[in-house]
């Protein structure tokens, strides 16, 4: 099981063959950030972090649910952002 943003971000790019050059590259966002995003010195913001996993064909998928909510899901919210 991943244990944090970073380490989620490291497993899927790892799993494309992906390295953070090429990352860099398709997203205009920094080799040296990316580094520090994966080694939970910085954490990127939710558009931020869909935007990486877009560049990997993936997609980010939030959801958010009361500990107290039913079995049929009621008071979920889920986030959805496509890149």
């Amino acid at each position: 099981m991943t244990s944090s943003v970073g380490d989620l971000l490291r497993e899927v790019r790892s799993h494309h063959g992906v390295s953070q050059e090429e990352l860099a590259a398709k997203t205009g966002i920094t080799q040296e950030t990316i580094s520090r995003y994966e080694s939970g010195k910085a954490t990127p913001t939710v558009e931020k972090l869909a935007a990486l996993l877009g560049a990997l064909d993936e997609e980010l998928l939030l959801v958010v649910r009361s500990r107290r909510a039913d079995a049929r899901g009621k008071g979920a919210r889920c986030l959805y952002l496509r890149r």
